[in-house]
């Protein structure tokens, strides 16, 4: 690729797709300022921002790509991936947040003889009001390195806490652009890296910070609506897919169709009851006969009709389930 210069060194650059970011950019910008070992190039794609974005991450001295029609921050990764001339890659999302660890433990990645194509650092839940922990995110490193694809159906990865190869991204399309995965962008890009061959491991310091603001939109009813239906077609598609290359791998098929057994749960909690139909199907398809997580009970009755089994028990919850709590 000719984008990408001086591939005898390894390089990194930070890319950071931004929409009204200007207020949660100062932050990450300082830190990567902050790093022990510099960045070599940090890039920022304003998908049309309202507010000063492009001028806060100048002030930083980042290089600003400036979309001409607002697309998503899908998009938004592959024209950064597009753009960098270094030969790895730090997705970040605006309102995250790393230590100044982060590109000292990339390095020694990046330095080794036959490194991973994908490198996922695990990361800290923090609340974004009080500055609490909330949590811990700690990938399966061995999973990761021996199964890849197995490994992305079966885990939530969420591109800020990643290193990628650049030109093993580019080549592999990068970011799945279906319109039709776009409310499960993260999963379905890591999916499609699998899929495409990537090798996959996983980093076990902690230097990645998620911020979790209880007022985002993926945390209101629309978001989870919009989820639903990503969650599936992300699902579908890679069955599809694989289906397709006559690939014969039961391990894969178990995943997707546990996945939709799960999912089925998910769509009949925001009634979306044509959607709990197709993820049925979906894992029945996938030899996912009845929901095999779920109690031995449930599963006799889901043998003799899934769908109104599932249908009866949502309706049950919902006399005890905290009105407008949903799965997390």
């Amino acid at each position: 690729m000719q984008n990408i210069t001086n591939t005898n060194k390894n390089t990194l650059a930070l890319c950071i797709p931004a929409y009204n970011a200007a207020n949660y950019l100062p932050r990450i910008l300082e830190s990567a300022k902050n790093q022990l070992i510099p960045f070599d190039e940090i890039l920022v794609y304003d998908d049309c921002s309202t507010d000063n974005t492009a001028e806060v991450a100048m002030s930083f001295g980042a290089k600003v790509i400036n979309g001409d029609i607002n697309k998503g921050c899908t998009w938004g990764r592959k024209i950064l991936a597009d753009n960098v001339k270094s030969t790895w890659i730090h997705f970040h999302d605006a309102d995250d947040d790393m230590d100044i660890t982060f590109t000292t433990l990339a390095q020694k990645w990046m330095k080794m003889p036959n490194p991973p194509d994908v490198v996922l650092f695990n990361y800290n839940w923090v609340n974004a009001e009080n500055g609490n922990l909330i949590g811990k995110t700690i990938f399966d490193k061995k999973k990761a390195e021996e199964n890849a694809l197995l490994f992305s159906i079966e885990t939530q990865i969420n591109p800020f806490c990643g290193l990628y190869n650049t030109l093993k991204f580019i080549e592999s399309g990068g970011p799945d652009l279906d319109p039709l995965v776009a409310n499960y962008e993260d999963a379905a890009m890591h999916i499609k890296l699998a899929k495409e061959g990537l090798t996959f491991s996983v980093e076990s310091n902690f230097c990645i910070i998620n911020y979790c603001n209880p007022n985002s939109m993926s945390r209101n009813v629309n978001g989870y609506l919009n989820n639903i239906s990503s969650v599936y077609f992300t699902m579908n598609k890679i069955y599809d897919q694989l289906k397709n290359l006559d690939f014969d791998n039961d391990e894969i098929k178990d995943a997707i169709g546990k996945k939709m057994w799960k999912h089925a749960r998910h769509a009949a909690w925001v009634s979306q009851w044509e959607m709990l139909r197709k993820c049925i199907k979906l894992a029945k398809d996938c030899g996912v006969k009845v929901p095999i997580e779920d109690s031995i009970k449930f599963q006799l009755i889901s043998r003799i009709s899934p769908f109104y089994s599932i249908l009866l028990r949502e309706f049950w919850n919902r006399i005890f389930r905290e009105n407008g709590k949903y799965w997390y």
